[in-house]
């Protein structure tokens, strides 16, 4: 649900928007549209995690977040996520406690694998300017 955070003399909004994403991750970012806003100019700070878990974090570099008009795309990348063990190369620790989410990847900064069952499951709070 999008709030408005701070109004500027210019007519341009700080927003935040939480929701969780309603797609599966797909390789590239997860489409996150801003409500409230038409065009988003910046976007200030991007926190991901785990659905009813805040200690298990996602990775987000604000320079890899795309931005088409009222969506943003961020890139999710693993994190050190407290209670993670490696398996086999891939991060398979969490899988029982998160109700099927697989963190596959070779390392903890790599990106989340394409068409994880993320849908519902990582919420993400992004603040961003835009009118």
């Amino acid at each position: 649900m999008a709030e408005i955070i701070a109004t500027f003399a210019d007519g341009r909004l700080l927003v935040q928007e939480e929701k969780a994403i309603e797609t599966h991750y797909i390789s590239g970012g997860v489409p996150f549209r801003i409500g409230l806003l038409k065009t988003v100019e910046k976007v200030l700070s991007i926190d991901a995690h785990v659905s009813g878990h805040p200690e298990y974090a996602f990775v987000v570099s604000l320079k890899e977040v795309l931005v088409s008009g009222d969506t943003i795309m961020p890139v999710l990348r693993l994190g050190i996520l407290s209670g993670m063990t490696a398996m086999s190369g891939s991060y398979h620790g969490l899988a029982g406690t998160l109700s099927g989410i697989f963190l596959s990847g070779s390392g903890p900064t790599d990106q989340l694998t394409s068409a994880c069952l993320t849908s519902g499951q990582i919420n993400i709070v992004a603040n961003v300017i835009g009118f």
